[in-house]
């Protein structure tokens, strides 16, 4: 979903650990993220971009969070830990019928 963040997960996987096309298939195109790795999600909500705009990333020009400098199609960076408890927070207080993913390994 466009303009929204989906959520937090922790890594299980060192990056690379796994090289697939599961991202570029039936595109033709090679994979445009690079290596897998193993997710497992902690917290599943749509939270509106519009929510964090007062969250900004001294690390990256003090942009708002939505902003990535990595991959273009997905928003994934680095924050300061204060930014990102507050946006974990805003996560955890939408997160979707408070049921947290414990069991479920998702592969990038």
């Amino acid at each position: 979903m466009i303009g929204f963040f989906q959520g937090y997960a922790q890594m299980m996987s060192s990056v690379g650990w796994r090289r697939d096309n599961i991202w570029s298939q039936g595109s033709g195109k090679n994979n445009p993220c690079g290596c897998s790795y193993k997710v497992k999600w902690l917290c599943l909500h749509d939270l509106s971009f519009q929510r964090t705009l007062h969250l900004k990333n001294p690390w990256n020009d003090f942009k708002p969070v939505k902003i990535s400098r990595d991959c273009k199609i997905f928003v994934c960076q680095e924050l300061p830990e204060d930014i990102g408890e507050a946006l974990s927070e805003l996560l955890d207080e939408g997160d979707d019928m408070n049921i947290k993913v414990n069991s479920r390994d998702v592969i990038k």
